[in-house]
């Protein structure tokens, strides 16, 4: 029995939870659920660095500060109901396109120093109230933007402003707030170096603020069969003056009955098999 062997059930009913950023955003209202219903006091996240994809709403724009001046080859993939963008380079027009339909790659080549991006949406008609662009990836000479800038900021057509989210931490922080969850219980851990590989990094980092905050339990929620792994991992990174204890939420990709039937559940078990037998 496997699969209930490595998406264990553990916890030690702490006032605490610490939630994997990589988790998919629409499991972020069941996390504000069980906190609630635990009576949790403090959620922390933690994430490693994500590719540059958002979902931009009409009128929103982005303002990104690369931090270094770059030349080169700048490429935006995108896809949306209509209307367009249009992609600012230190004030100049870079890339401007209609969007319709399927994604598209739009490229050019920047022949002079350009530090600062803005992304803006070109008008469409379409309702306020669903995103009019998908902007699955920006790169700079193969880079993907959220590793070479220095900030983001998201400008609402109502003028709200937004920061970025170049790390799963902080796409699930916001997504946790969304879900109803108080900013001011949510702690958030980004992981930019994740050389020793990301799971261990995340631990590592979760493990740092608990020193800092004076954690002795908390209880890791995380996603199927990925559950022993990170529980290990965060155990060893917290020492014993630490109890953790682990959440797994289910999985449908590697559900517990009828894992064995579906490709993705033999290549989940067998991952974390491996990985459990590395580390």
């Amino acid at each position: 029995r496997v699969h209930p062997w490595l998406a264990v059930n553990a916890p030690t009913d702490a006032r605490v939870l610490a939630v994997e950023g990589w988790l998919p955003t629409d499991r972020m209202p069941e996390v504000v659920t069980l906190a609630r219903e635990r009576g949790a006091e403090r959620i922390y996240v933690t994430g490693t660095e994500r590719v540059f994809a958002y979902y931009i709403w009409p009128g929103e724009r982005l303002e990104m500060d690369l931090g270094q001046p770059f030349t080169g080859t700048l490429s935006l993939d995108a896809s949306g109901v209509g209307g367009g963008f249009r992609l600012l380079g230190d004030g100049r027009t870079l890339l401007e396109h209609t969007v319709t339909g399927p994604p598209q790659v739009f490229t050019t080549t920047v022949e002079d120093p350009v530090r600062d991006l803005e992304l803006q949406t070109l008008p469409n008609g379409a309702s306020p109230d669903a995103p009019q662009l998908f902007i699955k990836d920006l790169h700079v000479n193969g880079t993907d933007v959220h590793r070479r800038m220095r900030s983001l900021r998201r400008i609402r057509a109502n003028g709200d402003t937004l920061t970025g989210t170049p790390t799963h931490a902080e796409a699930a922080a916001e997504a946790l707030i969304a879900a109803g969850w108080p900013a001011d219980l949510l702690v958030v851990r980004p992981v930019t170096d994740a050389e020793g590989g990301r799971s261990a990094a995340n631990a590592q980092a979760l493990a740092q603020a608990f020193r800092r905050d004076g954690i002795h339990a908390v209880d890791l929620v995380t996603l199927g069969v990925h559950a022993r792994r990170s529980g290990r991992l965060l155990q060893r990174a917290s020492g014993e003056e630490v109890q953790v204890g682990v959440i797994s939420l289910a999985d449908p990709e590697c559900p517990a009955g009828t894992w064995w039937l579906q490709g993705s559940g033999w290549a989940k078990v067998a991952k974390e098999l491996v990985a459990l037998c590395r580390d």
